[in-house]
């Protein structure tokens, strides 16, 4: 019963996400088949806009610099260093991109590794603290130092992180939502209706954030690869061409998440 607004948007890669937007700031995308809802919560509308530049360190500690001193803020300041290098997923944790998935984080190495380093910045702020009174200049830049020191302890360190994951959380569900994209090494494959009863697909040579992927082959993606290990091995277990033809295609759905077809294929032989 939410409000439901067709939009277009564009994702940090720069491709064009259609869908509804509802009430609840989420974006509901309709896959290629119209089958499958990919449900983006936070994206697009708190990434950084595509396309721009990451800032300096000297323009994040001047814009830091009047933020307050506490575990709130220390999340902002983090979230402005690392927009989406980090993601919470209820009932997991973390999950860090290493830009081209989100890899589960286990332990939260990863997490603490960006919070100290978020913590260590924040004595650069110092710098940019302005008063006209030089007594009470020194003693607030003193006092940022002290805060970053703080910062720095496990103990701020978690704190951040757990203000972090209020603005980052996602539910399991939201992963690896979009059936017919397959994540390659080199890029981005997304399998598309060809409007003729066929398939089609489109190759992106980069990987993007807002497809909340957790998976990639280590291969990447050839346009005109012959295949002929893959070949042979069918010519040497399926005499039958329409067979082999069959078991590539069957072979290519296992890439993918799609369902629909409902099918089983038992194999038998003497070599089964």
């Amino acid at each position: 019963d939410k409000a439901r607004n067709l939009v277009e948007v564009e994702a940090a890669s720069g491709r064009t996400v259609s869908g509804f937007l509802l009430d609840d700031g989420s974006l509901h995308e309709v896959s290629a088949d119209g089958s499958t809802v990919i449900h983006f919560r936070g994206f697009p509308d708190s990434q950084p806009a595509t396309g721009a530049p990451a800032p300096s360190d000297s323009e994040l500690a001047k814009e830091n610099a009047h933020l307050e001193q506490n575990d709130r803020d220390n999340a902002v300041r983090f979230l402005r260093r690392h927009p989406w290098d980090l993601i919470s997923v209820y009932g997991r944790g973390w999950y860090a991109w290493n830009g081209r998935f989100y890899e589960y984080d286990g332990d939260g190495a990863r997490a603490y590794q960006l919070a100290g380093v978020v913590a260590a910045k924040i004595h650069d702020e110092a710098a940019h603290i302005a008063s006209k009174d030089r007594k009470l200049k020194a003693r607030l830049q003193t006092g940022r130092h002290k805060f970053a020191t703080q910062s720095g302890n496990h103990r701020g360190q978690g704190n951040m992180l757990l203000q972090v994951a209020a603005q980052r959380q996602f539910d399991v569900n939201d992963l690896d939502q979009h059936r017919l994209r397959f994540i390659a090494r080199n890029g981005t494959i997304t399998f598309l209706p060809d409007g003729e009863g066929g398939w089609r697909f489109d190759f992106a040579p980069r990987h993007d954030p807002a497809d909340l992927s957790t998976r990639c082959v280590e291969a990447e993606f050839r346009p005109g690869a012959e295949c002929p290990k893959w070949r042979a091995f069918l010519a040497q277990v399926q005499t039958d061409q329409e067979r082999r033809l069959f078991l590539q295609r069957w072979a290519g759905l296992q890439l993918l998440g799609v369902m629909s077809h409902q099918s089983i294929v038992v194999h038998y032989g003497l070599g089964a």
